[in-house]
């Protein structure tokens, strides 16, 4: 079987047997399931049949999501984030080394765009729920700034959204001036690089955890 017909079907099987719902934790029927959590299943489908044999073309991947995926129904941010790897993808700018094993910069740029759900619906359990501590949960506006770094950093290696949202969500929850010396030198230099340019002007090719990681 041709890896386009292995996702194909793949996608088949999530229509009728249900999406994931990061919301809540578990399968929805797929007319129940967001936008955004089609796109998501559609990603991983390509991963897994790529995993068992030749890998799926991010570009096929793509066209995949918009046969199955209402954009209307997706975030602002997402949205326009698709429609900008469609017009890399036609302008065959979407070359380079590949981001992660196995998978072309195309497939990669689709794979980051569905991390921004994950790493925000985390972060935003984080200010709500503290971290995690015992005896008990350390409110987040009780931690130390360096370990907010260290916990943001931790969800975008986690989650894989790109470098500028991750250091977005860095300089909007932390306080650098309480930070540690060479961490907030560390964090500034991330800034005048490329992961202070928007979405549009990043390289998807550009591994997201690479200066992120290194500000941790």
């Amino acid at each position: 079987m041709s890896p386009g017909a292995g996702s194909k079907r793949k996608i088949e099987e999530l229509r009728r047997d249900g999406v994931c719902s990061h919301e809540l934790g578990q399968k929805v029927a797929w007319a129940e399931a967001t936008e955004l959590n089609k796109v998501a299943g559609i990603v991983w489908t390509a991963l897994s049949v790529s995993l068992k044999g030749p890998a799926v073309p991010g570009a096929d991947t793509l066209a995949a999501i918009e046969r199955e995926i209402d954009y209307g129904g997706l975030p602002p941010l997402q949205r326009e984030m698709l429609l900008d790897v469609r017009a890399k993808v036609d302008a065959g700018a979407l070359s380079g080394p590949e981001a992660d094993p196995g998978m072309d910069p195309a497939w990669s740029a689709l794979n980051w765009i569905t991390g921004i759900d994950k790493f925000d619906r985390w972060l935003e359990r984080y200010k709500a729920d503290g971290l995690f501590d015992l005896p008990r949960n350390t409110p987040w506006a009780e931690v130390a700034e360096d370990r907010k770094v260290s916990a943001i950093v931790g969800l975008a290696q986690q989650n894989g959204p790109p470098g500028a949202h991750a250091l977005a969500a860095i300089e909007r929850e932390v306080g650098y001036g309480r930070l540690s010396p060479w961490r907030r030198e560390a964090l500034e230099g991330c800034a005048c690089g490329w992961t202070r340019v928007s979405w549009r002007d990043a390289s998807p090719a550009i591994p997201m955890t690479g200066p992120i990681t290194r500000c941790g």
